[in-house]
């Protein structure tokens, strides 16, 4: 089987998913029968079957004779762009409302108004919790949401928690962006979409960046120059979301060079040591390298490695601490009492 694609020497031949899995290959005839082949190998050996209906054929150019016949071949129905892939939208472009419109709409019947009436205050924060924790995620990872995306379903959960209905538009108390922080900063701790958006894209970031493995590595070959330059002409979603990413942020990372390192371990000049001592860090548990090899890291997080909490910490809009947040948010007072004697 011819592979597909090649990038810098990284050719992937497929990705697996438990059960599903996909398969790059061309589309010339020696492929195709090999690819049948493989097919019955596996099925004659596992004793499964592989489903010709729900599998999908995705095309890269070709004419539609071309993608007619080889359809035929195997027994495939053609995907047609946008698809769903394991709940995500499939697309070559950059997402558009039109392709998430429907997430509004399922969100605001999560949040009905006759659930809302029925509901307290403190009910209503944790089943909108409950909700943002169920809508998307797999998508928010890969694409940059549009912003009246964003903004319509901000504007569902306001109304949500301050009439108990999501289409009953009421003046709202608190911004939004003060409910979403922490509760030590007099917030609520409702995930800000916007900012577990770019969180997450972070995440898909550092990922290409520094994984070894070969999607990473064939993501990283396509999408960057030697000079470590995007290469903006070529068309990708996933491109499109870390442009914009890379635009709005300078992402907090760095290498660990030679001339603070040792053999693996931290060489750090006197005042630098007590400064960092000064300021809350232990030296034992800063990162160490792998035999004495660079690696990048994520200065965020002390111990070097990402992870979406210190991203979102990085985004997020920040408020003044109050006093005494743990005497009113301790487990033994009850979520209610502790909304009520709060700031809602």
């Amino acid at each position: 089987m011819t592979h597909m694609v090649n990038r810098k020497g990284i050719a992937p031949t497929h990705l697996f998913f438990s059960d599903d899995i996909m398969i790059f290959c061309k589309g010339n005839i020696k492929s195709l029968r090999n690819l049948v082949d493989l097919l019955g190998l596996y099925q004659r050996a596992s004793g499964q079957t592989v489903s010709r209906e729900k599998s999908k054929l995705y095309f890269g150019g070709g004419s539609l004779n071309r993608r007619a016949t080889i359809s035929a071949f195997l027994g495939m129905p053609i995907a047609i762009f946008p698809d769903r892939y394991l709940g995500v939208k499939v697309m070559p472009e950059a997402i558009k409302y039109h392709h998430v419109a429907n997430v509004v709409e399922k969100i605001k019947e999560e949040l009905a108004g006759w659930k809302g009436r029925m509901l307290s205050f403190q009910d209503r924060v944790v089943l909108v919790k409950s909700v943002l924790a169920s809508y998307s995620i797999h998508n928010m990872a890969v694409y940059k949401w549009p912003r009246k995306f964003i903004h319509e379903c901000e504007v569902a959960i306001q109304n949500f928690l301050w009439s108990g209905g999501s289409k009953v538009s009421r003046s709202f108390v608190v911004a939004y962006d003060k409910i979403c922080a922490p509760y030590e900063e007099g917030g609520l701790g409702i995930t800000q979409l916007s900012v577990t958006n770019r969180a997450l894209l972070m995440g898909l970031w550092w990922k290409i960046r520094n994984s070894n493995k070969v999607w990473a590595r064939f993501l990283r070959a396509k999408f960057f120059m030697r000079n470590a330059k995007l290469v903006h002409y070529v068309k990708s979603s996933i491109l499109t979301a870390i442009a914009d990413l890379l635009e709005d942020y300078a992402l907090d990372c760095a290498i660990l060079e030679g001339d603070m390192l040792n053999e693996g371990g931290w060489n750090l000049s006197e005042e630098c040591r007590n400064n960092l001592l000064a300021a809350g860090f232990v030296e034992e548990d800063f990162p160490r390298t792998l035999n004495g090899v660079d690696r990048r890291v994520w200065k965020p997080n002390y111990t070097g490695s990402f992870t979406v909490s210190s991203a979102k910490s990085l985004i997020r809009k920040k408020y003044a601490k109050l006093v005494g947040p743990n005497l009113l948010w301790r487990p033994t007072v009850h979520p209610a009492l502790a909304a009520r004697n709060g700031k809602y």
